[in-house]
């Protein structure tokens, strides 16, 4: 089987489908590789399935597990479909160099360009936004024009960001 990377959790179900996998009954279900908790990926599986009748076995693990798994199955992929959902988790696979190309018409007409590099070893589908919350009595607005404004030396102990070695928090 096919290993490749598709960075996101939505719009799985109209892009898996684009892969032509026959039908449950003819085939082995679809293998999904993916970390974090099942409540995020699991609805977008159940639609999937009810759409194509393609059966899917998804297998939930740690970002580390993940990595693992891939780099133990190297030779012998088991995976068809590998989802995260974070750059660093992304950049970490790539580099374990456990991804292969994966180039299709429908997929290449689904995503833009910019959500997927040239070399096909992954697909974004979603973005996530970086919100920032002011509070009204304390800041004045026009005092930061752009992110990095919040990097100056008047803002130093007022910005609450997460840590640039945690994924979540």
């Amino acid at each position: 089987m096919r290993v490749f990377f598709l960075s996101a959790v939505m719009c799985v179900v109209a892009t898996v489908g684009a892969m032509s996998v026959a039908s449950a009954e003819e085939e082995a279900p679809l293998q999904v590789y993916y970390y974090l908790t099942p409540t995020f990926l699991d609805p977008v599986l159940e639609s999937f399935t009810a759409a194509t009748g393609i059966g899917v076995s998804a297998q939930y693990m740690t970002a580390g597990q993940l990595l693992d798994r891939l780099v133990e199955e190297r030779d012998d992929p088991q995976a068809d479909v590998i989802f995260t959902m974070e750059a660093k988790r992304l950049a970490k696979l790539v580099d374990a160099d456990v991804l292969e190309p994966v180039t299709t018409r429908r997929l290449s007409e689904a995503i833009p360009s910019h959500f997927r590099p040239p070399d096909g070893l992954w697909f974004g589908f979603s973005k996530w936004t970086r919100t920032v919350f002011y509070s009204k009595e304390r800041v004045d607005l026009s005092s930061v024009k752009t992110l990095p404004d919040l990097g100056k030396p008047e803002w130093k102990g007022r910005v609450c960001v997460r840590p640039s070695n945690k994924i979540y928090v």
